[in-house]
């Protein structure tokens, strides 16, 4: 069965700042880039699936049916436990941190798990302007799963078959350029630092996910056993070391 690799570069609830790509590993496989990385408004997927997002950027996509499915994300889609449970009424237990990535209100033990592996602090989808992206793709990830979708690592992954998950562009880029094992995997023609560039690291991310064979593409961080509040699935830091 072919598998596609899409990756949402998500913005918020208006303007135009989300962008797709899309690419098709086959059966034995292989892969390549299908259609165009894409800006687009939300207001195009709100009231439709996974198959109108895939073909805003492919539009000769004839159906999702015939395909497994990847969609790698650029939105946290969870916000802290911690601010959950403050929203629900709890009183937080402690108050006052030395450092602000140990704030369990502001950040989550993916997003620690990410500041201390790859030195990047990913910004709060409960303190920063974040929560507006974060909002749209925890609604349409949660409407996913009645056709089928699971989102992880909150699912289990059942077959494979349709699956979601967060993605973090900004690990494979150093001082805000890609690095060039990366940059030699993606689409020819995207302009640095744009909605549609971030988008196909996320559809490379899916299609790293997916297992496609090339040696090229790197191994992918796996969550823990029992993960808390999320997982940002990014590239083994050998894969980004390598070239330095």
């Amino acid at each position: 069965m072919r598998t596609l690799a899409i990756g949402w570069d998500v913005g918020g609830w208006l303007g135009r700042k989300q962008a797709v790509a899309v690419a098709l590993i086959q059966a034995d496989g292989s892969w390549s880039w299908v259609g165009r990385a894409r800006a687009f408004s939300v207001a195009q997927i709100l009231e439709g699936g996974v198959e109108d997002l895939a073909r805003i950027a492919w539009p000769e996509l004839e159906a999702l049916s015939d395909h497994r499915v990847v969609v790698a994300i650029d939105a946290p889609l969870s916000f802290p436990h911690a601010f959950a449970r403050m929203l629900a009424g709890e009183v937080p237990a402690h108050v006052g941190w030395a450092r602000e990535i140990d704030n369990p209100l502001a950040y989550r033990d993916c997003d620690r798990h990410v500041a201390t592996t790859y030195g990047k602090k990913p910004l709060s989808a409960s303190f920063d302007k974040l929560g507006n992206n974060a909002t749209v793709a925890m609604t349409m990830t949660r409407r996913w799963r009645d056709e089928g979708f699971r989102v992880l690592p909150f699912d289990p992954p059942g077959d494979g078959r349709r699956v979601a998950l967060e993605a973090y562009p900004a690990l494979f880029k150093r001082a805000g350029v890609v690095v060039e094992r990366a940059r030699a995997l993606l689409p020819d023609g995207l302009v640095d630092g744009s909605d549609e560039k971030d988008a196909a690291i996320c559809a490379l991310t899916a299609v790293a996910y997916a297992g496609a064979k090339d040696e090229r593409l790197p191994r992918l961080v796996r969550p823990p056993s029992t993960p808390t509040d999320g997982w940002i699935f990014g590239p083994e830091p050998s894969w980004l070391s390598a070239e330095r």
